[in-house]
């Protein structure tokens, strides 16, 4: 299993508590690109910027609720998972850090996390070439 950049769904008092002590005050006031692309990628990569951005805005084609969970996740249930898992986040991700990356781990039995630096909330947009290279390690091991 892969979750990269998530923030995982587990409905555990002292996680969701933990995710919301991340988000400051206004956080989702914010641009979308200032939460979900590290600094280092908009200041390199105007255009990929501005395709994310054009990407983003062609994805929302309603009024946004927030997706429903279709199962209850909870550390418990975490911790009875049988499958390899690959934890992925970026350096800069504002929504799942990574201290919230290693906490999640920390539940689920054989597991491994990557951190990928200069990377925010999208590793796959901005660090495409590193983000396919674990994805692929990770399958062909398993």
């Amino acid at each position: 299993m892969l979750l990269a950049n998530g923030v995982g769904g587990v409905r555990d008092a002292d996680y969701v508590d933990l995710l919301l002590r991340v988000r400051t005050r206004g956080f989702d006031d914010m641009p979308v690109e200032f939460r979900e692309l590290s600094p280092s990628y908009r200041a390199i990569d105007p255009d990929g910027v501005r395709e994310w951005l054009e990407l983003h805005r062609r994805s929302i084609t309603a009024k946004r609720v927030g997706q429903r969970p279709a199962n209850e996740i909870t550390w418990a249930a975490l911790r009875g998972m049988k499958i390899p898992t690959l934890l992925i986040t970026g350096d800069a991700d504002l929504i799942w850090p990574p201290p919230a990356l290693r906490l999640f781990a920390l539940y689920i039995p054989d597991n491994e996390t990557a951190v990928v630096a200069e990377a925010g909330h999208s590793v796959h947009w901005e660090q495409p070439e590193i983000f396919n290279r674990l994805v692929l390690d990770f399958i062909g091991r398993h």
